[in-house]
């Protein structure tokens, strides 16, 4: 395969070659992976390349001063404009506790606690036995609509479902958004939107979710050359 003296030039002509090149960034345990979507040819460059990619991936997060995710999918295509990247970053709350890696506000904590009170109100029980004798699963995303969504309650001692007025669902819905907009990773900077699987007890999930683009001949300074 033939050399190139600019990394720019090596990133066009692989995806004149794909179409396009895709792959991701996510956050384990064991540190940051990256991972092809792109069915790639194992190139002698690879390596090379993915060691450049993440650079990349670091330049993004330090001179723009994005906020670091745990997910990040790239998408790099060409057009008019010259070499674009699409960035679609997901920040999963949970994955941050599991890691115990650090965020401002706990929002799972805090919306955890927002259901609770709300609904505990509304069928005139205490937290505590709340906490102790119901279940909730609500599941919905940020770009529904206000009639969609999954929204139960169960009672586990008497092995039931609990009628609530669809109006409480609605204004319980609106709550939780309106403490993600608030506390959020990158609210302040992005128009984020958020999927959630909430239910009762320590297995809730949040993932915040917003997108990126990027021309690359903004990002890449001759960094490494091929």
């Amino acid at each position: 395969m033939k050399s190139f003296k600019k990394t720019i030039k090596f990133l066009e002509h692989l995806v004149t070659l794909y179409g396009e090149l895709r792959f991701t960034f996510t956050e384990t345990g064991g540190g940051l992976a990256l991972e092809w979507v792109t069915d790639i040819e194992k190139l002698d460059s690879l390596e090379k390349l993915e060691d450049i990619l993440y650079n990349i991936d670091m330049k993004l997060e330090t001179v723009y001063e994005l906020k670091t995710t745990n997910h990040r999918e790239y998408i790099i295509k060409l057009n008019k404009e010259g070499l674009i990247a699409k960035i679609n970053y997901e920040w999963n709350h949970s994955d941050m506790r599991e890691y115990n890696l650090d965020e401002d506000v706990d929002l799972i904590e805090l919306i955890s606690a927002e259901i609770n009170t709300r609904l505990s109100k509304k069928i005139g029980v205490t937290l505590i036995e709340f906490t102790e004798n119901y279940e909730y699963n609500l599941v919905f995303s940020t770009d529904d609509t206000l009639d969609k969504g999954e929204f139960l309650l169960s009672d586990l001692k008497n092995h039931k479902n609990v009628k609530i007025p669809f109006s409480t669902w609605v204004r319980l819905k609106k709550a939780i958004i309106a403490l993600s907009e608030k506390n959020g990773a990158n609210t302040s900077e992005k128009d984020c939107q958020f999927d959630y699987n909430l239910t009762s007890g320590s297995d809730l999930e949040i993932i915040e979710r917003w997108s990126d683009v990027f021309v690359f001949e903004e990002i890449i300074d001759n960094m490494n050359s091929f």
